[in-house]
Order: C-alpha cells, then structure tokens, then sequence
C-alpha cells in the first residue's frame, strides 16, 4: 500500500512518468496492483528464516530475483528504484544500485528491518516514518523523515455524516472502528466478543462498533456475535475497500500497531487502542505504538493482558471522557503526516534530478 501511495503522488509531481512495479508472487500482492491497473513483476523472493535449508532457499530466491530485477530494468531502461521494505524490495534495489542508477528506500516502522538496515548504506536516500528507525544501522548518506505514505483515497475530507450512512450506522452514537489489518486479527476479536459479553459496556453504553473482522474469521465471529446478542452494537464487515468512510464514521479506532494504521488514525485525527502484535520482527509495532503514545495519541494494551476488563477501561478513557478524547485527537493531529506520500516522492524526483545533474 505505501508503494502504491507512493506512484499516485509520483504521477501528481511529474505527469506522464512511467512506473514499472515489483512484487512478491503471491496471489493477493498480485491483486492489489491489477486493481490499480498495473501488472508488476513477480519475483520469487523469500524471507532468510529457519535453519540453514531455509537460509539457503531465501538466498537462492533473492539470487533469482536479483537477476529478474536487473533484466527487467535494463529493458525499461528504468533511471531510479525505490525499495518500500521488505525482503522483495532487497534484490531489486540491490540491482539499481549495482546499475548505478540512483536508489531510495523507505522504512515504515520505529525499527528498521533486516532488508532496509543491509541497503541503508547502499542506497542514495534513505526515508523514514519514524526519526529513530535507523539508529543501529551503518553510515547512512542522506536521511530524510517522510512520514509514512497513505493513499489519497484513505485520507480526509470525507464527513462523519457520510461514513455512518455508508455503513448504516447511527449518526448520534460514539463509534469504534476495529481492524487487526488486511488479515484480521483473531485476539481483538475474540476479546471484543468477550466485551460486549461483559458488564463492562455499561461504561460506555451508547457505543457502536464497525468492526472489521477479517475474511478468514468473518462467518466464527458472526455466529459468536449472534449467539451473545451483541449484532445490535456492531456492524460486521469482513473487509473495506472504503477505508476513508470508514475512519470518517469512527471517533476511535483499535487497531494492531502496524504503522500504516496507526499513520491513518493520525490522518484522521483519531485516537487509537493500539495491542502490538507480540512476535512481529525487532517487536516493531510496541515501538511504533509507543511513539504515539507518548505523543498522547495512543492507548497501548499489551496482548498478555487484553481482556474484557482491560478493553472496557481502555474505551471508557478514550470515548468515555469528551475532554481526554479531544486531547488525543488533537495530539494525533500534530504527530499526523498525510504528505508523506507526496514528500517522499518529490526526495525520489529530487534524488534523481541531482544524479542527473
């Protein structure tokens, strides 16, 4: 999503420029390019995970994938790569570099991954969401604070009244938007179900919830929901292309700490209940919700400790308390970058009008 926020604002800055995507080859990456009316390049990356078999067929993936890489631009006679992270982005800007063509990757969390801290050094400029992200990396030639890029159509101006009708939902209630990502999140959901189950939402008695579940548990939750009584609350989705309407409709939003959902609530203005995912790489998302939180945007709840109880005073502090809510709202407003899709792409324009000079 970043390296498709990142393309909408290259063709705002420089009209008729022609962009050629990389991805990995699995079906859903393919997916989300084709609906945007690009088809990328496959390659066959894989992660350096497991033992040493597992070493080694990563190796061997980014091997080929180089090679894929440096053909495909050499025939598109490409004149700059930008890396979006990741272990598919490696091999591909490894081949820039090695072209001598002028290279920018961008790290979207508060700790950098293993792909983007090797390129760093290699790399021309090197952009970041998080000013800390790099801290263990190596000598570094440019570094430039972006922001984390959001695609135009997930940001501001949409209306509250807009959102709640595209999503039946009341227009006077307080509104919680749920979403554990593109995937869902099985933790939220269940303790979400074990909330409205409990004598905590008296706390908030008035709440409503626009709840993305995730296509993979969408039809367990429904049945839970219906089985508790809880589908008057909540308006269960499995997924939402609409995201914009979708944070329009919301007065907060819980969330994992994937920092392009914590970007978006910032967008927004919305305070989020953030719950890191405990084994991501470099526990990046505690990092990520950390940063916020000590901005005053962000309520975090470890995931050992999330429950009915602990949700329930979590909801109560935000959407319960008009004054601490406006707070954080306004505090996510300062931490908020939504030009950060169009500054990374004038540091990738720029990167490449001073190569050229």
């Amino acid at each position: 999503m970043p390296a498709l926020a990142l393309a909408e604002a290259l063709r705002e800055e420089s009209p008729g420029i022609d962009l050629l995507f990389f991805s990995g080859s699995k079906e859903q990456e393919l997916r989300w390019y084709r609906a945007e009316g690009a088809e990328p390049v496959a390659l066959p990356a894989a992660p350096l995970a497991g033992g040493w078999r597992g070493k080694a067929r990563g190796l061997w993936a980014a091997w080929k994938s180089f090679r894929l890489a440096r053909r495909a631009l050499l025939e598109w006679r490409a004149h700059a790569v930008a890396g979006l992270g990741g272990y598919v982005s490696g091999p591909c800007v490894l081949a820039g570099a090695r072209l001598g063509l002028p290279t920018v990757i961008h790290e979207q969390n508060a700790v950098a991954g293993k792909t983007n801290r090797w390129l760093a050094p290699r790399v021309t400029a090197v952009a970041t969401t998080y000013p800390e992200a790099f801290a263990r990396a190596g000598r570094i030639r440019r570094l430039v604070a972006t922001g984390n890029p959001i695609r135009r159509r997930v940001l501001p101006p949409a209306s509250a009244a807009q959102g709640r009708e595209r999503f039946g939902l009341d227009p006077g209630r307080p509104t919680l938007l749920v979403c554990g990502g593109s995937q869902g999140a099985k933790r939220l959901n269940d303790a979400l179900l074990e909330f409205l189950a409990s004598p905590g939402l008296e706390e908030i008695a008035n709440l409503q919830i626009l709840w993305i579940a995730g296509a993979a548990n969408y039809e367990q939750v429904r049945e839970r929901l219906r089985n508790r009584g809880g589908e008057g609350r909540a308006r269960l989705v499995p997924f939402i292309e609409e995201m914009g309407l979708a944070y329009a409709a919301a007065d907060a939003v819980l969330c994992r700490a994937g920092s392009a959902s914590l970007a978006e609530a910032a967008a927004w203005g919305l305070p989020a209940i953030a719950v890191p995912l405990p084994w991501a790489a470099d526990d990046h998302q505690r990092r990520n919700a950390e940063w916020f939180a000590q901005g005053g945007a962000c309520v975090v709840i470890e995931e050992q400790g999330l429950n009915a109880r602990q949700l329930a005073g979590a909801l109560a502090s935000v959407l319960g308390d008009p004054v601490a809510r406006g707070a954080m709202s306004e505090a996510a407003r300062r931490l908020a970058r939504p030009q950060a899709a169009r500054d990374l792409a004038r540091l990738v324009l720029e990167t490449l009008a001073l190569a050229k000079g």
